[in-house]
């Protein structure tokens, strides 16, 4: 839900709005049957409505919405009096909103050309209207698809409360409303069009004939450059007219008025935005008069500027003069050293911020406020999940002790009862190898021995073969007899230290031995089968010297590394031939769990290392 929320828009209230919207008759009594009408220029098919709260500063100095109806319901009429029911919240208290948008949609295709707020049960209203029963919208917008049908349109109320400047039923739906449509961090970082002009012309080619039915102009704000809240939108002009024709020349063309002397100042970065009767032509041309002053300049030459952000001439919702340049009828006196780009009034880019697609724009800030209730509703979840959690936590602390006295003495009795069972099928298998392998071998060195003295050999090679079989079997005999003391007891009768001693002491007759054997105890403190593996790897080790290496001296040497125990068997043989490794050794080794390398250092001879 985190990722989700990162690249919606935050809910950044403006309220320095040029109006705040509607207002109903205040009562002090509730009541019921609040009505407002909105008719459209033309009919259409309309697919999402959307509500904007009147926000207010409460008393934690946060803004909350005020006079958004408990219980209303919003419906639109065709051209034959059908009726569309939009949404109906008349049984039960709608929740608040918050400062967001609130969107409604629809997927009637019937074209209509009226929308009616029908208001059961007002709310209390804030502020000034304080515990007082009142009906508030800053504004509605109607989207048919991407243009706000509802923009400038007829309101009829006939319980409306109207103050200049302020409440209105014309201000419901005059485009300037709380959230203007701006990508913050992307904008321009100072107003690069102006103008020291009383009176400017500009034009546009939009290359083709276009239809053109609304038109938006945005302001350029100082304020951020100079903390100056006079100097919101200086420069912007009072009087705006619009013509547009087929040809270069505009003689024959009307003006369509977009603002006159009559219309008060706009203060705020939000756009000037005003709907007309749809007009085709190819050429338009703007004319701006009399820009607002800066009331912290004295100087009158500074003073009288034409300045603008954006602006855009649309027609179905969709900009159809992004990217268009303009051009002069004659040519302009420049405020500041920078050039003009012929663009920057339609690059898509206010000083507020990139332009975002108005309905776009809101569905975004819905989206958000619909994620972060949600977002709430799961936090508190969470903790009241977390508090279920501690106090679970809190009961098990004062059993926990009881639990673990009753999980080791189970423990204890269970890993008793399995050593039981394992010692009895080593003391199995140690009775077999006595009474099978030791009786086997002991006759084989008995039988060896009297057939010796009953027929005596004939040559020396006989004896020696004799000889060699007995010390075999009696050498086996006492290495069977050394597996099965691993197998019967934990603990060996001798250490493992004095086996590789034993083991030298048998093997490398007449070589030169250097033996430095360290870690006595942890090598001791192996499992019995691991000392039995290492012994054997031990001995098949030395075995490889006798045989292949031809070397006269070796060393041996056992030590601890950290949490390891190393056996290392050096010699100076013939090395081993190359990629060649004792294959016997490896299995043993990874049988063991141990790391067995192989080295040839460059002054000859192997080194054997097996790492436990």
């Amino acid at each position: 839900m985190e990722r989700e929320l990162e690249p919606l828009p935050r809910l950044n209230i403006d309220t320095l709005v040029s109006t705040l919207g509607y207002l109903s008759q205040i009562t002090l009594e509730q009541r019921e049957g609040d009505h407002v009408s909105v008719h459209f220029m033309e009919a259409k098919a309309i697919d999402t409505v959307v509500l904007i709260p009147m926000n207010f500063l409460n008393n934690q100095n946060e803004y909350a919405p005020s006079g958004f109806p408990l219980r209303f319901k919003i419906e639109a009429h065709t051209a034959e009096n059908e009726t569309i029911l939009i949404t109906d919240q008349t049984q039960s208290d709608f929740p608040s909103p918050g400062i967001a948008p609130v969107i409604f949609t629809t997927t009637d295709p019937r074209p209509v050309n009226r929308l009616t707020i029908t208001v059961t049960k007002p709310s209390k209203g804030t502020n000034f209207v304080s515990n007082q029963w009142v009906f508030m919208l800053n504004e509605l917008l109607v989207f048919s698809g991407a243009e706000n049908v509802a923009l400038n349109a007829e309101v009829h109320s006939e319980i409306a409360h109207r103050t200049p400047l302020a409440f209105d039923p014309d201000y419901l739906v005059d485009g300037s409303y709380y959230f203007p449509p701006f990508a913050p961090r992307e904008g321009h970082p100072w107003p690069n069009f102006r103008s020291r002009e009383t009176s400017l012309q500009i034009r546009f080619d939009l290359g083709k004939e276009q239809t053109l039915n609304e038109a938006r102009f945005y302001p350029n704000d100082f304020s951020p450059q100079f903390s100056n809240p006079h100097a919101s939108a200086i420069g912007f002009p009072k009087e705006i007219s619009l013509q547009v024709s087929r040809t270069p020349s505009f003689d024959n063309a009307d003006p369509i008025i977009i603002a006159d002397s009559e219309r008060p100042d706009t203060v705020s970065t939000a756009p000037l935005c005003r709907k007309f009767k749809p007009v085709t032509g190819r050429y338009v041309q703007i004319s701006l008069k009399d820009g607002r002053h800066d009331p912290s300049n004295q100087n009158r030459l500074f003073r009288e500027i034409i300045s603008l952000s954006e602006i855009e001439l649309l027609h179905q919702g969709i900009n159809r003069l992004s990217g268009i340049p303009f051009q002069t009828v004659r040519p302009l006196a420049i405020s500041g050293t920078k050039p003009i780009s012929p663009s920057v009034l339609t690059d898509g880019r206010s000083i507020a911020g990139t332009i975002v697609p108005e309905k776009e724009w809101l569905l975004q800030l819905a989206r958000r406020t619909t994620l972060e209730q949600r977002k709430a509703e799961l936090e508190r979840k969470q903790e009241q999940l977390y508090a279920q959690q501690q106090q679970t936590v809190r009961m098990l602390l004062f059993s926990l002790p009881l639990l673990i006295l009753s999980f080791l003495i189970f423990l204890l009795g269970y890993r008793n009862l399995q050593n039981k069972k394992i010692q009895s099928v080593r003391e199995r298998i140690a009775d077999d190898l006595h009474d099978e392998v030791g009786a086997t071998l002991t006759g084989i060195a008995n039988a060896t021995e009297l057939l010796a003295e009953i027929r005596p050999a004939d040559s020396i090679k006989e004896q020696q073969l004799l000889t060699r079989i007995t010390e075999n079997a009696r050498r086996s005999a006492k290495e069977n007899r050394a597996l099965i003391r691993f197998l019967e007891k934990r603990k060996t009768d001798s250490d493992l230290t004095e086996q590789f001693k034993v083991t030298v002491d048998q093997m490398l007759f007449g070589i030169r031995v250097q033996t430095d054997f360290t870690a006595e105890t942890q090598f001791n403190a192996l499992i019995p089968i691991l000392k039995w593996d290492l012994l054997l790897l031990f001995k098949e080790a030395l075995n490889n010297i006798i045989k292949h290496a031809d070397a006269d001296t070796v060393e041996i040497r056992t030590y601890r590394e950290k949490r390891k125990l190393v056996l290392t068997i050096t010699d100076n043989g013939r090395g081993l031939p190359q990629d060649r490794q004792p294959e016997h050794l490896l299995k043993r080794a990874k049988r063991m769990g141990a790391k067995i390398t192989f080295e040839n250092p460059t002054t000859g001879g192997t080194v054997v290392k097996c790492v436990l």
